[in-house]
């Protein structure tokens, strides 16, 4: 679920305002227009969860070496170290994230080293996650997106886009946190594999032994054997699609 998409559905007369070098708290529904447009796309670019998002402050943005870092989270209602030793690292900021985090800095009115980056716009205090929930459904559905998606979702996205274009499994599981490998393993499934594309092929396709022609039954028999195991493939695709949500619990 690109994170832009979802940015891109608060409507344009209502978005992002230019206001150049202004220290001017932002008021009102803007402001969480801004910081909601900022928090999706980092959420979806950086794979932090939901508690450490809330909890990111400005001295963990670190523009010189283009890095986010995770030293704690924020869940029910009181801050913490992230959910494991591995949850403390740092991640990659992208310059699209970059980017959207010093237009966020620009116009917000807490600026200060321990201030929260995504920060109550009115308060200071830590966001609320059943209001950035509501918010969510809310761009969702102005985006024409499934509702039923949740702000988490957005950590999966970040999972299966570095796994399609080849980030090696451990360090993705660096980038995301994770404790076990084995966590990480779920998003091999995106991987680029052509190799293993063409082994399934040829153990499907025509033999080219020189010995083919005695093997004439054999060759029936697999190609029968081979439709078989089609349609099963069939029944299994749909049985994984039914169960995909259930796989991608929070973690």
């Amino acid at each position: 679920m690109p994170a832009a998409v979802i940015a891109a559905s608060i409507p344009p007369r209502t978005g992002i305002p230019v206001i150049p070098h202004t220290r001017a708290p932002l008021r009102g529904p803007t402001a969480e227009e801004a910081i909601d447009r900022a928090f999706y796309i980092t959420a979806a670019m950086t794979g932090l969860r939901h508690g450490e998002l809330i909890a990111l402050r400005w001295r963990d943005v670190d523009r010189s070496v283009m890095r986010v870092r995770v030293r704690r989270n924020y869940v029910l209602g009181e801050y913490g170290t992230p959910k494991s030793r591995r949850s403390t690292r740092s991640v990659p900021m992208a310059a699209e994230v970059g980017g959207e985090l010093d237009r966020l800095f620009r116009v917000s009115s807490r600026r200060a080293e321990d201030d929260l980056v995504f920060a109550d716009p009115h308060t200071g205090e830590p966001l609320s996650k059943a209001a950035n929930n509501r918010r969510f459904r809310k761009a969702l559905k102005a985006a024409r997106l499934d509702e039923s998606h949740r702000i988490h979702d957005l950590r999966h996205t970040f999972g299966t886009r570095m796994a399609a274009v080849g980030t090696p499994m451990r360090t993705l599981q660096e980038w995301m946190g994770h404790r076990d490998i084995a966590t990480t393993q779920r998003y091999a499934d995106y991987a680029p594999s052509t190799r293993e594309a063409e082994l399934i092929a040829a153990a499907f396709g025509r033999p080219r032994s020189p010995r083919r022609a005695r093997n004439l039954t054999s060759r029936r028999s697999a190609g029968a054997h081979g439709a078989h195991v089609r349609d099963l493939a069939a029944v299994s695709t749909e049985r994984h699609l039914a169960c995909a949500h259930a796989r991608y619990k929070p973690n």
